[in-house]
């Protein structure tokens, strides 16, 4: 079967596509409000320059909420998560009266309070011993008779804002900063009915990539290049079908349809066609399906519908027989502004971030996390250890994680290092976006730039209210 790029918009949208389910659609699939964000270009070296890490530095990462972690990663009291992003560096610990965070620097001369994931009763600094409660209170000071501007007060370890939600920890370093729940309820309200609160981590990835973290985050925030960088992908991924919205102005969406072959597939495949092809490519959602049993007519959404409600059943004990077909079989991605983003539906999801490495404006990291229900009849598993891989180490080289994903993940960093390095080649100095399939990207670039706008300004943070 031939494939091939479409030039042509084609004429099913998502919406057409999920209309046709015959188990129905939820409402939370409808469409949310699109953005203009124009056409022309955007400088390419916000993607390398110091100039630029140092704006994000100051007036993006300061102001936004970002994940630090979660629960399971400190949960008895004294355990410390050791939490960076660019240049900051920050202490995630338990303590009697709850989760705190505090700036990762010792009051007197600057010195990294921990280095690394620990266990602490108290943090007492290594260079010269002054030494705070887990509550960020001063306990300790061998130089205190020389150190007269300290009183109680300015001598607390400053503490930074901490939300939860489903288990993750989130910080925000800006004190004014509206509330974690208020900017995220667009994505919270609809992901309630998938049980986030009962999943374990199954996996988690921290890959190292040479490439800044907005060309490490684009590629996952729309579909189109499934055609030419996951070309096993096509048969099962309306790609060029996705769509594109805003529930507000931090949460964006990309939603694909599963078990629908691309409009760029010529000739269309049949029903058992998709099928075919999925189980011969190793997508994980025709396992345990008997090709040669199948009707001589069938929709593959509805077919692999039931197949995933049978084999959810199977494994969790819990009855899906309400479940739609959208939320069993497609890909709906909520973006939280600016690097991170959760996957909605039933059965295991992922959750992914992005974050530039200290110092480095062509570095950065992006971790990996499967949220998965908990098995039936069995306690919550040991969550997963992080599985760090460096730059030029491959996703697949882990025993963790389904192969077919990780060969998504490869072929995705494979491409980035070099879109990275190729932008410095261009003679306008232009990146170009297209208007709808990548709005999100360009949205995501003009909420930057109001932030350091706002910042430089001295101006509280763009509320949460689109400005269409």
């Amino acid at each position: 079967m031939n494939e091939k790029k479409l030039s042509s918009k084609p004429e099913n949208t998502y919406q057409d596509i999920i209309s046709k389910d015959i188990t129905g659609a939820p409402k939370f699939l409808e469409p949310a409000a699109n953005v203009t964000t124009g056409v022309e270009g955007i400088d390419a070296d916000r993607y390398w320059t110091q100039e630029f890490y140092d704006l994000e530095n100051e007036f993006l990462w300061s102001r936004v909420w970002q994940m630090a972690c979660q629960i399971v990663d400190i949960p008895n009291e004294g355990d410390c998560f050791h939490y960076e992003i660019a240049d900051k560096s920050f202490i995630i610990v338990n303590t009697a009266n709850g989760i705190k965070a505090y700036y990762n620097a010792c009051l007197h001369r600057g010195r990294k309070l921990i280095t690394g994931h620990c266990r602490k009763s108290e943090f007492e600094c290594p260079f010269h011993a002054i030494t705070w409660s887990l509550d960020g209170k001063i306990v300790r000071n061998p130089i205190a008779w020389d150190m007269p501007q300290w009183n109680e007060e300015n001598s607390r370890l400053p503490s930074v804002k901490v939300s939860i939600w489903a288990g993750f920890i989130f910080i925000n370093m800006d004190d004014n900063a509206p509330d974690f729940h208020s900017l995220a309820h667009p994505m919270i309200k609809d992901l309630e009915p998938f049980d986030w609160d009962n999943r374990y981590r199954e996996f988690w990835f921290e890959k190292h990539v040479k490439a800044n973290w907005k060309t490490l985050a684009e590629p996952f925030m729309e579909s189109h290049h499934s055609q030419t960088t996951h070309p096993q992908l096509v048969p099962a991924i309306g790609d060029i079908n996705s769509q594109y919205d805003f529930p507000n102005a931090y949460i964006s969406r990309q939603i694909s349809a599963g078990a629908t072959a691309s409009p760029a597939m010529e000739p269309q495949p049949s029903e058992k066609e998709k099928l075919e092809l999925m189980k011969k490519r190793g997508d994980a959602r025709v396992e345990g399906v008997a090709l040669e049993e199948l009707p001589d007519e069938f929709r593959a959404r509805t077919f692999l519908g039931k197949h995933a409600r049978k084999r959810l059943n199977e494994t969790t004990g819990k009855d899906y027989s309400e479940a739609k077909d959208s939320e069993l079989l497609d890909y709906i991605l909520y973006g939280i502004f600016p690097h991170m983003t959760f996957w909605a539906g039933y059965g295991p999801k992922l959750v992914y971030r992005w974050r530039p490495e200290p110092g480095n404006p062509e570095g950065s990291i992006m971790d990996i996390i499967m949220m998965s229900p908990i098995p039936l009849g069995k306690e919550k598993p040991e969550p997963a250890r992080k599985v760090i891989l460096g730059y030029n180490d491959k996703v697949s080289s882990c025993e963790q994680g389904p192969s077919s994903l990780k060969i998504v993940l490869d072929q995705d960093f494979g491409n980035i290092p070099h879109i990275q390095t190729g932008m410095k080649s261009l003679k306008s100095g232009k990146i170009n976006f297209s208007e709808y399939t990548e709005s999100r990207i360009r949205y995501m670039h003009q909420f930057i730039d109001q932030f350091i706008e706002t910042g430089r300004a001295k101006k509280s943070i763009p509320n949460a209210e689109l400005e269409h």
